[in-house]
Parts: structure tokens; C-alpha cells; sequence
């Protein structure tokens, strides 16, 4: 689970920027499992479906490492074709 910073805007249209109020990000939170880990972006994907030798994915989102707050692992029970040991999962 990513805790993380989002940005966020005003309803698109034009305001008076004297009716300007302070605004701040959006704190978002993420589940899923992070197939992607470095200094720059965490990726998630939401699911995976175990094709042969192979792992399908969907819902990918990639989450500018800077933005990250907290990371809190969860428990997880992989499919049996998943191991730690596939190299196109991180």
C-alpha cells in the first residue's frame, strides 16, 4: 500500500484571482503489487492473471517516487506460476 502525493485542481473554470484560497496536494492511496521499485517511479498494477509461462497485468499506475509518503507492505499469497525468482516481475 502507497501512501502518496497527488495533485489536484479547481473545477476548470475561470476565477478571479483575488477569490484565490491556498491549496494543497492531494493525499491518494494505492494498493496493489509493485512490480516496479526504483529512485525515480513505484509502479503498481491492480491485477494479475497467470498465462503459461507468462503474467498479464492491468491497471498499471506509475507513482513519481518524490511523491511517495509511506510504503506499508502487505500480506500477499501469490498464484502458484508467480515466484520471487521471475525476472519480469520485480
Amino acid at each position: 500500500m502507497i501512501t502518496w502525493l497527488d495533485s489536484r485542481q479547481t473545477n476548470g473554470s475561470w476565477q478571479w484571482l483575488s477569490d484565490y484560497q491556498r491549496m494543497a496536494p492531494a493525499e491518494a492511496v494505492s494498493v496493489g503489487w509493485l512490480i516496479q521499485d526504483d529512485e525515480t517511479v513505484k509502479v503498481l498494477v491492480q491485477s494479475m492473471v497467470p498465462d503459461g509461462d507468462d503474467v498479464q497485468t492491468s491497471g498499471r499506475k506509475a507513482i513519481p517516487s518524490c511523491c511517495v509518503k509511506k510504503i506499508e507492505n502487505l500480506i500477499e499469497t501469490l498464484p502458484n506460476c508467480i515466484s520471487a525468482e521471475r525476472p519480469n516481475l520485480y
